[in-house]
């Protein structure tokens, strides 16, 4: 009996610069999909028509190797999955963006998986929704207590919009302190004074698959740079909308 799924894998026609995204059964895969609201949970580059770089966490998909940034052939990368998509980048890479590539490939063959800095990609996001929410429930509250000729007066919603501008502010501080480089930098100089803080920016520096994808893709300026997030907010739904929306063909295998 013919492996179908191995089938389709054979005839892959794959090039340096493309990009995969994959699902699984896996209870990971499905986390990853609901906390992004995503159909997709991993996401590699490939390095040549054979091999894909991917950033792999211990467990399911692995083959036996720790939690690391590989090269893999593109079977291994696409074992166990039950979806897999082919963005096929339009151009070829040129010399240099391939000497680039593949500098950027062995300048980080040694780094490892981060899990908890790809989950917190969607910190911002979920704070956005619950400081938002936070504002519609303090407006009704206020609405709910008030007097009605109390409601009708200025001074009321001066008092509502001043609540919901300081929920606002807490939202731009955090957004800032994840987005700016002075930001960015002033973070993790407040949580280098403790241990745990240090070891949290310690790891920042490690891997995960999408962050990996958008460095590459920096690296060699290639097309999707404009559209892709920070690394350290970008998802594999990312990756995916910068593919449509620079208008790569896409294959389902």
């Amino acid at each position: 009996m013919i492996d179908t799924h191995s089938h389709r894998l054979g005839r892959i026609s794959a090039k340096a610069g493309d990009v995969f995204v994959t699902q699984s059964k896996s209870c990971s895969s499905l986390l990853i999909r609901v906390a992004t609201l995503s159909k997709w949970s991993h996401v590699g580059i490939a390095v040549s028509s054979e091999s894909v770089l991917e950033a792999v966490k211990a467990g399911g998909n692995t083959h036996g190797l720790s939690q690391q940034v590989r090269v893999v052939p593109i079977e291994v990368f696409a074992a166990n999955v039950s979806a897999m998509r082919h963005y096929i980048r339009p151009d070829e890479l040129t010399p240099q963006q391939t000497e680039k590539l593949n500098s950027f490939v062995n300048s980080n063959n040694e780094n490892r998986y981060t899990a908890l800095h790809a989950a917190l990609t969607v910190f911002i996001p979920i704070m956005a929704l619950c400081l938002g929410a936070l504002a519609i429930i303090s407006t009704i509250d206020s609405l709910a207590r008030a007097e009605p000729s109390a409601v009708q007066s200025l001074p009321f919603w001066v008092g509502v919009l001043t609540i919901n501008v300081f929920i606002y502010l807490i939202y731009r501080l955090m957004a800032w302190s994840f987005r700016s480089d002075w930001g960015v930098k002033a973070t993790e100089n407040l949580f280098r004074k403790t241990r745990f803080g240090r070891w949290l920016v310690d790891i920042k520096y490690e891997m995960f698959c999408s962050k990996l994808v958008v460095l590459a893709e920096n690296e060699i300026s290639g097309s999707l740079v404009s559209c892709l997030p920070s690394e350290s907010e970008a998802q594999p739904k990312h990756i995916v909308k910068a593919c449509e929306k620079s208008g790569w063909p896409q294959v389902d295998v």
